[in-house]
């Protein structure tokens, strides 16, 4: 059986982490190392998490990263001790899995305004929006009547892959069986969400959506970060996982005044050419709100979630999709210029020691065991 640090090294050996193990030189000099005084004020708050006496010492580049981007804070929370250990602790793997699901989120969150569903394919088989089973001629039919549509798996999948946009009156019977063959079992094609004019100035090719991250234990709920995701290019979609902006967005709705891209480069404006110091979306307001809401409504048993949203065309709120199991930690910190946590830090890694499942559970939840 493996020990603890083996486990946590074989996980966390993401992309994130590889992105900084091929760290350039002038990175390198970027991204300085801690100082021994600033590497004991990161033992004394997280030292505090139950966990393997190995752990803060594997890849300390996210302090470093963070660092050398947007200063020094000992509050960070890293990937290294967020995903085996605090998410573990606030979201039990036995409560997420089936809830990420994209096929039925208006299942889960019947309150919540989403996308037009089409058809959705749900352990191969087939629904329309009403959830009446269909035939694959059937599910054909419904795709073809349609013009500008987007179809996505619904299962383990993330950073935008395989988001597509498709012509559903353009297919013929053999394409939309070659589709089908393609996404397999589990996907949706949902009717083109026509995004504000706010957010389509900055990229009119992608939707560009707003990443909010919630923690909600003994009993408050608060927001932790906001980022905005924006496309870069001709891209459909605005996931900075395909190479475009994210950017930290205040609660009022301002954003700052530079975005990153996944290699961590830093840029003052959209392709567009609008800066982003210059831009404010005043419906954040409202959506603190939704989130701070709809957290212990829907998803009481989940202590920490990532909410992505699209403002529609009538400047209305629509959630895309959620994220409990590996929600995104790294550029939700750097891109606010804050700490996830912030002052809950404490509390957070008091209630996580409470509720941490065991070693085995870890293990399991991660295909170990």
């Amino acid at each position: 059986m493996p020990n603890t640090k083996h486990i946590i090294k074989s996980v966390l050996t993401n992309h994130r982490m590889k992105r900084a193990a091929k760290m350039s030189k002038s990175q390198r000099i970027m991204f300085p190392p801690l100082t021994k005084n600033e590497w004991n004020e990161v033992k004394k708050i997280w030292g505090g998490v139950k966990m393997d006496s190995s752990t803060l010492k594997i890849f300390p580049k996210g302090y470093q990263i963070y660092k050398g981007l947007e200063g020094f804070d000992p509050q960070y929370c890293p990937s290294t001790i967020f995903e085996p250990y605090i998410l573990r602790g606030l979201n039990l793997p036995v409560h997420v899995m089936g809830m990420e699901h994209k096929a039925i989120l208006d299942m889960i969150f019947p309150g919540i305004k989403q996308p037009i569903t089409v058809i959705k394919r749900i352990n191969g088989t087939f629904f329309d929006k009403e959830r009446n089973i269909l035939d694959i001629q059937a599910a054909y039919k419904y795709v073809s009547s349609q013009d500008a549509l987007c179809i996505k798996p619904t299962a383990f999948s993330a950073g935008g892959n395989s988001v597509k946009k498709i012509v559903g009156s353009a297919l013929d019977f053999r394409q939309f069986e070659e589709i089908v063959l393609e996404y397999g079992e589990n996907f949706i094609v949902q009717e083109i969400l026509h995004q504000s004019p706010k957010m389509s100035r900055l990229s009119a090719t992608s939707l560009n959506t707003f990443r909010v991250s919630s923690l909600f234990i003994n009993g408050k709920c608060s927001i932790c970060t906001i980022i905005c995701r924006i496309g870069r290019g001709d891209s459909f979609v605005d996931n900075g996982a395909k190479g475009n902006y994210i950017v930290g967005v205040d609660f009022d709705g301002q954003f700052r005044e530079y975005a990153y891209d996944f290699a961590y480069d830093r840029f003052s404006q959209t392709d567009t050419g609008i800066k982003f110091g210059d831009i404010k979306i005043n419906e954040i307001a409202e959506l603190v709100k939704l989130v701070e809401t709809f957290h212990p409504k829907y998803i009481p048993n989940c202590g920490f979630c990532g909410w992505d949203f699209a403002l529609d065309e009538n400047n209305s709120w629509n959630l895309i999709e959620v994220n409990l199991y590996a929600p995104g930690i790294e550029f939700e910190q750097i891109c606010p210029g804050k700490s996830l946590f912030g002052e809950r830090t404490g509390e957070v890694i008091e209630y996580v020691n409470h509720h941490q499942p065991s070693l085995l559970a870890i293990m399991t939840s991660l295909g170990y065991a």
